[in-house]
């Protein structure tokens, strides 16, 4: 190399040793100053990683339905992922199917129920709760949303009082049991 091109560089890497300096002490200040800012690893919340299950979870299930489309326990499950996640259109399409195949299971009837009643229909939430009394008739918690829907959507009070009654001789011990003489203490 010559010497006219190693002078010139000279110059060059002064200008860059004085803003690397000044950017290192800047940096140095500035902590020192704000000594509470740090750098720290964050976790992912647990409803967050939740989510992330709940989704794992549906994808599954859609793959098992894809191998085995008349899988009842997992068209209701799939259904229940999709209520909770507030998806109740969605939950409906997976009931809807599932009732097709086993109209009477329980816990089917009861989250049909429970989308009704969700979505205001409560017609046919007591339908469902009721169908699932005629099959198991101290059914207590049937007993109770029954009640609940009667005294407060369908203005039938006595039955109300009849469903709580109802709860309270199937299972008079418990939370349900606990709500259910709440309410035959109300007027």
């Amino acid at each position: 190399m010559s010497t006219s091109s190693q002078g010139s560089r000279k110059p060059v890497l002064a200008v860059m040793a004085v803003v690397i300096l000044a950017m290192f002490a800047t940096s140095f200040i500035y902590r020192m100053r704000h000594p509470s800012l740090s750098a720290t690893l964050r976790e992912v919340p647990a409803e967050k990683s939740s989510e992330n299950r709940d989704m794992l979870r549906v994808q599954e299930l859609m793959v098992q339905i894809q191998s085995k489309p008349d899988d009842v326990q997992a068209l209701i499950e799939l259904g229940e992922a999709f209520m909770a996640m507030n998806a109740v259109d969605r939950a409906l399409v997976f009931f809807d199917k599932a009732a097709r195949l086993d109209p009477g299971n329980l816990r089917l009837l009861r989250d049909k129920g429970m989308l009704s009643f969700e979505r205001k229909e409560y017609g046919p939430a007591s339908e469902s709760f009721a169908a699932i009394l005629a099959k198991d008739a101290k059914n207590g918690t049937a007993h109770f949303n029954l009640g609940v829907i009667k005294r407060y959507y369908l203005n039938q009070t006595v039955e109300a009082k009849e469903h709580f009654k109802a709860v309270l001789d199937s299972e008079p011990e418990g939370r349900v049991a606990d709500l259910a003489r709440k309410e035959l203490e109300k007027p």
